[in-house]
């Protein structure tokens, strides 16, 4: 009978995870497309390179604002209702950014889609943290973060691909239709509160902590430390990001149809490296992992800035995005391991507080040096901050 029940327990996780994973999929759908765009936006609205730095640091900026409030809420309230609702509001930002004809409707709709994401994120990785035993937790989170990695792959690809057939407006359009009867699957199939694992071995073990309440409750050490190493990592990758479009088209010639699917193709390294990074995190560690894939990052973001052909820039841009993706388990299961499970809402909201605040200031730093020296100048930059994050890392102490 326990046998049986253990089955059952383990297929409705298996169920959960698939359906959750997709529910990160969609989420992620638009949330480098913008980006991607970045070469049209500054030909229709006839924007500066500072003006273009304020549509990713503005969402950014409310994306911060609202990450604790969600964290809160995803302790408060039922997961399923939470994903839900984030994904009707990414579905609606999306139809705004279609109809958008001037950049402070674009900057407020790229907002929404921001605040989409914040609320997302908090329940959803609180509630695939709990699908699994604590031995399996890189791996569920792995794969469900491998969902969000197609997403932000998927919507560049297709914006390259249809967008001269159909424009632009018309593919965020597309994307709505599909995500909107998503939301409602959701709403009707996503079983929560079927049941949690007893976690034997959580860095964390401190009843005191279970009861708590307060922000300052969480933070212990082991998280402040992994909280600055994710936001000093984030701002090199923000640093970066906007402006890769336009280095392949401005600077190494590429059409920007091209240059918005390689920017695409990037995000598909995760559907690959999310699932084999949660698994040798598991086998290795979090913090032995997350610093090999740090060098990774390093060796390739220098491969991008000084490779002589298109052939060895693709190479390791797509290799820079395989490490970028391979940490994210490692990271997400490190929260988990440095809170208290009552407070893990809250937790995976300040998790991704680093991530919101340095990027509405990243590429506000990065705008300054395109325009003064020029859009190569950002490897070197970012190049710099991942090496600070890489030794940051080792004064993390962990269990493992």
């Amino acid at each position: 009978m326990m046998e049986k029940n253990e089955a059952s327990s383990k297929r409705i996780g298996q169920i959960n995870l698939i359906i959750i994973t997709f529910a990160h999929m969609f989420n992620h759908t638009f949330m480098r497309m913008h980006q991607a765009l970045v070469p049209i936006f500054r030909s229709e609205l006839n924007l500066d390179w500072f003006t273009v730095s304020l549509m990713s640091s503005i969402p950014l900026t409310f994306q911060a604002l609202m990450s604790i409030p969600s964290g809160m809420l995803a302790d408060r309230f039922n997961h399923r209702y939470l994903v839900s609702i984030s994904i009707i509001l990414c579905a609606i930002a999306a139809v705004m950014v279609s109809q958008a004809q001037s950049v402070y409707l674009l900057i407020i709709s790229l907002s929404i889609l921001a605040f989409s994401s914040t609320f997302y994120h908090p329940a959803a990785f609180s509630f695939t943290s709990e699908l699994f035993d604590v031995s399996q937790r890189n791996r569920a989170l792995g794969i469900h973060g491998a969902g969000g990695t197609f997403g932000t792959s998927i919507g560049p690809i297709t914006l390259g691909l249809l967008m001269a057939y159909i424009g632009w407006r018309n593919v965020y359009r597309l994307w709505a239709i599909p995500i909107s009867i998503f939301a409602f699957l959701v709403f009707t199939k996503l079983k929560t509160k079927t049941f949690r694992h007893h976690e034997k071995s959580e860095f964390v073990h401190n009843n005191n902590l279970e009861k708590a309440a307060s922000i300052k409750s969480v933070l212990s050490r082991e998280l402040l430390i992994l909280l600055s190493v994710i936001g000093i990592s984030s701002f090199g990758t923000q640093a970066l990001s906007p402006y890769m479009t336009s280095y392949f088209s401005d600077v190494r010639g590429m059409s920007i149809g091209l240059s918005t699917i390689l920017f695409g193709l990037v995000s598909t390294m995760g559907l690959l490296s999310a699932p084999i990074g949660g698994y040798f995190a598991d086998k290795l560690g979090e913090k032995k992992w997350l610093t090999i894939t740090f060098i990774g990052i390093l060796i390739t973001i220098s491969g991008v800035a000084l490779s002589s052909s298109i052939y060895f820039l693709t190479t390791f841009y797509l290799l820079n995005g395989f490490f970028q993706f391979a940490g994210m388990a490692a990271n997400s299961s490190l929260v988990a391991r440095f809170t208290p499970k009552s407070r893990r809402g809250l937790g995976y909201g300040l998790f991704f507080l680093p991530t919101n605040l340095v990027g509405s200031v990243s590429p506000l730093v990065s705008s300054v040096i395109v325009s003064n020296f020029g859009i190569w100048y950002v490897f070197p930059l970012a190049f710099g901050i991942y090496l600070v994050a890489t030794l940051l890392l080792q004064t993390m102490p962990t269990k493992e």
